[in-house]
């Protein structure tokens, strides 16, 4: 796997700049975005919302002074987003190449000095400079969230050998020489592991049954009721090789005492209740059921060459008598 790191550099000074020296540094390095993430699904009693109240036809409202009032739609402008872009070129394994350019740290910023002096027109169009480019050996991981999207995206694992601290950016994704995807790039640190979305691998499928729910009273003295919710998710591995994917589903979390959730498949892995999030901290994923700070299942599992598995994701929820539950998904 071969990276190559940019920096797009814009100016409208009035004057070319020909054969310039440049150093580049940090400035609102921009943040984004990749392959969907799941909320808390939080449950809670359902109140219906208030009746909105009705006008008498034939009143107008009118302020004092007897000018009419009226909305404005305001309208947000933001600050155009900066940043630097990754290329992700070919899954090729070697050891990493020395740069010429060099990186350098301040209290509050990084500075990153470009080998080649280049030319900058002033034409306030984005000119590309090379900051370095470095060669990893990746670990590749298969992710899923299939209740918003069935694709089964494919991640890279790397480690970051070299001195430059990788910046917030956009990251251009190429397999044999073919742009595949775009991926989002968080700030990585040298020696540190980071994770990048190599787009979808269409050699594993995933089908999304639709959802089944029952329910049933349940208490003798004090009644209650209770909704019990079965998802089945089908993975189907056509590679000739082995592949570990991830699953990632909604577990809803309580909020009130009123409401009990219990889940009852998966059996979680306790010796994994110490590693949730744990790619988030740079670790790899290892087979088994654990709920994230999300309070979301993330079930990973090993599948054989030309297997399918299917996944039973089932809980239980608990609410007064007469009640109704719904969830929201929080942020």
């Amino acid at each position: 796997m071969k990276l190559t790191y940019y920096g797009m550099i814009v100016q409208h000074t009035g004057e070319d700049w020909i054969d310039a020296p440049l150093v580049l540094s940090t400035a609102q390095p921009s943040l984004g975005g990749s392959i969907p993430e799941l909320g808390t699904q939080i449950a809670k009693l359902y109140k219906p919302p208030p009746l909105a109240p009705v006008p008498h036809p034939g009143l107008r409202l009118m302020a004092l002074g007897g000018h009419n009032l009226q909305l404005n739609s305001v309208t947000a402008v933001g600050p155009e987003d900066v940043g630097f872009g990754l290329s992700a070129e070919s899954l090729s394994y070697a050891e990493t190449t020395p740069t010429q350019n060099t990186a350098g740290d301040t209290i509050l910023s990084t500075t990153f000095v470009i080998a080649r002096p280049a030319t900058i027109p002033s034409d306030s169009s984005e000119h590309k400079v090379t900051v370095t480019s470095m060669e990893m050996k990746p670990t590749t991981i298969h992710e899923t969230v299939p209740a918003k999207n069935t694709n089964v995206f494919l991640t890279a694992s790397v480690l970051n050998p070299s001195q430059f601290i990788l910046l917030p950016g956009q990251a251009n994704v190429y397999l044999n020489n073919s742009f595949i995807a775009k991926s989002d790039i968080k700030g990585v640190s040298p020696n540190e592991r980071f994770f990048s979305s190599l787009g979808v691998d269409a050699a594993v499928k995933v089908e999304y049954k639709p959802a089944h729910e029952f329910s049933e009273q349940v208490g003798l003295l004090s009644k209650s009721s209770s909704t019990v919710h079965e998802q089945r998710i089908v993975i189907k591995n056509t590679k000739n090789e082995q592949v570990l994917i991830t699953v990632k589903e909604h577990v809803p979390k309580s909020t009130d005492e009123k409401i009990k959730i219990k889940l009852i498949s998966p059996e979680l892995d306790q010796k994994m209740a110490n590693r949730v999030d744990s790619m988030k901290k740079g670790e790899l994923p290892t087979p088994g059921a654990r709920l994230n700070s999300a309070h979301n299942l993330e079930w990973t599992v090993a599948l054989e060459p030309n297997s399918e598995t299917e996944l039973l994701v089932k809980w239980s929820v608990e609410y007064p008598n007469g009640e109704s539950v719904e969830y929201v998904e929080q942020f």
